[in-house]
């Protein structure tokens, strides 16, 4: 299988214009979530089970070509004390 760049760069040697996606900075969508485990588990040296309860909507992420490049993940947290909410 040939990487994306290595056919970008052949078709630049070759002198033939080359369209680039855009990269996109964007939640991940829930079909992408797999992915999204495995490159924090790889990040994070963690089984990739550990973040199957990780809601898309509180990932950020970096797409480069349409594949996911770099991810960021903001878990939800409240402060309690003896069991009561400290804030909402």
């Amino acid at each position: 299988m040939v990487s994306s760049s290595a056919k970008r760069n052949e078709s630049i040697a070759a002198g033939i214009p080359v369209l680039r996606e855009a990269t996109q900075i964007r939640p991940a969508e829930p079909s992408e979530m797999g992915e999204f485990a495995r490159v924090v588990s790889t990040s994070l040296a963690m089984p990739a089970e550990q973040f199957g309860s990780l809601q898309s909507e509180w990932t950020l992420c970096a797409f480069e070509d349409g594949q996911l490049a770099t991810a960021y993940a903001a878990w939800p947290f409240q402060m309690r004390m003896n069991g009561k909410a400290m804030a909402k």
